[in-house]
């Protein structure tokens, strides 16, 4: 999964993060947010010998990708609810 590919579960998650190898930001209808699939990722980066540095850039960028959403900086920061409402006024075909 993309760095930038949002993940939607209608039932519980608003938006989520991933960092494309295993590690998921995810933000709850709640606004609690937190770290998915940190056990896959433990797991993974044994049994397929993630290097040092793919490591590394994968926890930073969940670092960063979770302080960004806590902190509601772009594009966590709800910029895109104006647009969203104009796109579901949108019927299909006009």
């Amino acid at each position: 999964m993309a760095a930038d590919a949002p993940l939607l579960e209608l039932r519980e998650v608003v938006a989520g993060y991933g960092t494309g190898v295993d590690l998921d930001v995810i933000r709850g209808w709640t606004g609690r947010v937190w770290v998915d699939d940190e056990d896959e990722f433990a797991e993974h980066r044994v049994s397929l010998s993630y290097p040092h540095e793919i490591v590394s850039m994968a926890v930073a960028s969940r670092d960063r990708v979770h302080a960004a959403i806590l902190d509601e900086d772009p594009p966590f920061d709800g910029h895109h609810l104006g647009w969203q409402a104009v796109l579901d006024g949108l019927t299909p075909g006009t």
